[in-house]
């Protein structure tokens, strides 16, 4: 049965599924972030410091989120902040309690300098891990509110900071709006009781394209697996894809379908895009927006460039594993050193790579583990259990991955239970709804075995574990996990007993 992988630092990882009023919604696995960091910076600070600001001044406040890969929300303790621009284009200025902002995203705010007091100015991780502070004014500090974690057992915390209410799309963002509500200000702006969504993003002058230009769409479909880390476009990484071929004087409209279950903020060089969010012939220009998880955007840009346009998730670890695509204009005549240099660089991407990990138990009844290293859609396997008096088995498969939940193996299983034994064997992998692992085997003795399991979350770092097959096998567990490498393991098991160790990730 197939574990939990752990990346850099364990985070949270959530109850991967939706259930409707009548059926489950298949869903791939969510974290809340790649990466757990010690730290988080403004201006290389912890802390900054705006108190030589004189007292009753307006000033704006420009807020770019250059991290690699974090979302983070922002507070005042002032109250609402007053948004009047968005990566760097001024919008109809709006009132909010909260906003998140993806990473690459910028936000320009008017706020007016407290008389005797610092407020504080916070960026909250989106996985509540921490936060940095920048202090508007001069005498005592004023804190911004708390911000909660995000609840594992909330599918609404889970969205990711309102990512929820984030989607482009007008009427979805109006059914979608959920969590916390906005205030009046006491200086300035009207109130606003949703939280923030793109769709509350007017621009200040028509952004309309020519109706005359040639219209081209593409749709992208954002794809990724957190237990294997692959992030590609259309299930291809950037290594493996052609350019998307666009025409000087066209009207390029883009649909991004994410079939994940995490934010990817998509950035695209070169160009502002109207992102279409509601809002007609006022549709803001951004050069990047997020699009939450599960979700559909879509933009329009007018192709009036030249030559090749990078175009990528902003969280530098999916842009790594593939995540990303190139805008080629048509005829463009690049020059030929460019040309080389880029064929080189495209031999030695890294997007495809294979990756390893794999974990190991030990237990007073047996010992098992599995090893596995694994690109997009190939991984090879090694599982094996075993007790303490001579009695294993041991397992080296292969598989190819055909989607975030099909894959078709083949491999061998040797045994030495009451007599040494030997099989060859093929079959299927598929997730079921509530993230219940089927298996499908035929062995070269002609016999079929159906099999299921899942990992259950019932705390933040409490897991149980049960797998159930037609060879009358069985095993429920448990899991305490101690640290990213380390946890305390029991279970009771049909061939092996029952036992408490340690299991050891790697």
């Amino acid at each position: 049965m197939k574990r939990r992988r752990y990346y850099e630092e364990m985070v949270w990882t959530f109850f991967p599924f939706y259930a409707n009023k009548f059926f489950p919604v298949i869903m791939p696995p969510m974290d809340a972030s790649d990466v757990y960091y010690d730290a988080f910076l403004l201006n290389g600070h912890r802390s900054i410091y705006f108190d030589e600001l004189p007292p009753g001044e307006t000033v704006r406040l420009r807020v770019i989120n250059g991290s690699a890969a974090t979302y983070f929300n922002l507070q005042y303790a002032e109250g609402p902040l007053k948004l009047i621009s968005a990566d760097g284009v001024d919008v109809e200025p709006v009132t909010v309690k909260k906003i998140p902002i993806a990473v690459a995203e910028t936000y320009d705010f008017l706020l007016i300098v407290p008389h005797g007091v610092a407020c504080e100015f916070r960026a909250t991780a989106q996985d509540g891990s921490g936060f940095a502070s920048a202090f508007i004014g001069k005498g005592n500090k004023i804190a911004a509110p708390d911000i909660p974690p995000p609840n594992p057992f909330d599918m609404s915390s889970l969205m990711g900071m309102d990512h929820a209410s984030r989607t482009s799309s007008g009427h979805d963002a109006q059914a979608m709006h959920m969590g916390h509500h906005g205030a009046m200000p006491h200086q300035m702006g009207k109130m606003e009781t949703d939280p923030f969504s793109y769709s509350m993003l007017r621009a200040k002058e028509s952004t309309r394209l020519p109706d005359e230009c040639p219209l081209r769409k593409v749709v992208l479909e954002l794809n990724g697996n957190m237990e294997r880390y692959v992030w590609t476009f259309n299930n291809i990484p950037l290594s493996k894809a052609d350019k998307i071929l666009i025409r000087r004087g066209e009207k390029e409209r883009v649909k991004l379908v994410n079939k994940t279950m995490m934010g990817h903020p998509m950035h695209l060089h070169g160009h502002f895009f109207r992102l279409l969010n509601g809002q007609g012939d006022f549709a803001p220009l951004k050069h990047t927006v997020d699009v939450p998880p599960m979700a559909t955007t879509e933009f329009e840009f007018a192709a009036n460039e030249d030559k090749d346009w990078f175009f990528h998730c902003h969280i530098l670890y999916h842009m790594a594993g593939g995540m990303a695509r190139v805008f080629h204009y048509e005829g463009s005549v690049i020059d030929s050193a460019l040309e080389d240099a880029k064929k080189k660089s495209r031999i030695k991407m890294h997007d495809d790579d294979f990756f390893f990990w794999g974990d190991a138990s030990v237990m007073s009844h047996m010992h098992e583990g599995e090893l596995l290293l694994s690109n997009t859609w190939n991984g090879f396997g090694l599982e094996w259990d075993g007790d303490w008096h001579g009695e294993y088995e041991i397992s080296p498969h292969y598989s190819r991955y055909v989607g975030p939940f099909l894959s078709f193996f083949a491999g061998a299983e040797l045994s030495k239970e009451d007599e040494k034994d030997e099989i060859g064997f093929v079959g299927m992998h598929y997730v079921l709804p509530f993230s219940i692992e089927s298996e499908l085997r035929f062995d070269t003795d002609d016999e079929c075995r159906l099999q299921f399991g899942s990992e259950i979350q019932l705390l933040p770092r409490l897991f149980f574990e049960w797998m159930i097959n037609t060879d009358s096998e069985w095993r429920y567990g448990m899991e305490w996990v101690v640290s990213k490498s380390l946890s305390l393991v029991g279970n009771i098991d049909s061939d092996y007993d029952a036992g408490i160790g340690l299991r050891l990730r790697f």
